[in-house]
């Protein structure tokens, strides 16, 4: 399972990392990508998703067994946490370090396991604890790559702030049906969570007058098959985790691998400077990840 996530987590950095390096070659807007990106992942989904019911023997009695109100209520609000983050985090990394940013929003990793330990009440090891303190302390150094321009903007930090909150808001959101046993035999929680996605960046989109750009639309396609992707997998491996009761296990391991991986393409590609310490924070990262299989 530990690998399972570890891919995603590089797949999910690769889909935010292509928009980056895409958008920074003409000005795009992070909620015109975000609608179409969201819009085409969700035709995907629930194309799969017909596809899968169409092949089904018992295609009724899959729906008669999916818990179709709870999980479209979890997964509103989790795609309106969603929308704020995508908008905060992305538009904080046009207008400073983009490593330092990722590092930032994704700390949420450090709050939502507390949440996943104290409230849920999810066991955890020593060895779990040890390798939670490991990346946690590797996510604060992947983040030393100094200031941007010689100063830190104030809209940054409001941005990064903004994206941890409503990251920690969505992945606590997103796991609540698993947590509490939710039945989804269709798969229908990746499928809405990206449609309410969708409505809400639409929303937006129409209120602020976003005009449609044609390199929005190309990004977004590339990047919406590998959001559909993390999507499929990642619920019904959530679900496998709470019967052990380790869902903790899935954000630290995916959201840490997503920040390093996330970390050294920027720094290649935009030449921020690696420096030592954020290698030190590497070999950290993957020391707690490990500690996690024992």
């Amino acid at each position: 399972m530990i690998g399972i996530i570890i891919l995603l987590g590089i797949l999910e950095a690769s889909g935010t990392y292509y928009f980056v390096s895409k958008s920074s070659e003409q000005s795009v807007s992070t909620i015109d990508y975000g609608f179409w990106s969201s819009l085409f992942t969700a035709i995907l989904l629930w194309s799969y998703m017909g596809v899968q019911l169409l092949l089904a023997e018992d295609a009724a009695m899959q729906i008669q067994n999916t818990d179709v109100g709870p999980i479209l209520f979890f997964m509103f609000l989790a795609g309106m946490a969603s929308m704020v983050f995508a908008v905060a985090k992305l538009k904080a990394m046009q207008i400073g370090t983009k490593s330092l940013t990722s590092a930032i929003a994704n700390t949420a990793l450090a709050l939502s396991t507390i949440f996943f330990v104290v409230v849920w009440k999810n066991t955890i090891t020593i060895f779990g604890i040890i390798g939670i303190i490991l990346m946690l302390l590797s996510v604060i150094l992947m983040g030393f790559t100094g200031k941007e321009n010689g100063k830190i903007n104030r809209s940054w930090i409001i941005l990064c702030i903004c994206a941890l909150f409503f990251n920690t808001l969505g992945i606590i959101l997103t796991t609540v049906p698993s947590q509490y046993n939710m039945k989804d035999a269709i798969g229908l929680r990746g499928a809405s969570v990206i449609t309410f996605l969708a409505l809400f960046y639409f929303i937006l989109k129409r209120c602020m007058y976003i005009k449609t750009n044609k390199l929005a639309i190309r990004i977004a396609a590339v990047s919406s098959l590998i959001t559909a992707i993390v999507q499929t997998v990642s619920y019904p491996l959530l679900d496998k985790l709470a019967e052990k009761q380790m869902t903790y296990i899935f954000t630290p391991v995916k959201l840490v691998t997503s920040i390093v991986f996330f970390s050294v393409i920027t720094s290649i590609r935009f030449n921020e400077k690696m420096e030592k310490i954020q290698f030190v924070g590497i070999i950290i990262c993957l020391t707690g990840i490990l500690l996690f299989m024992v």
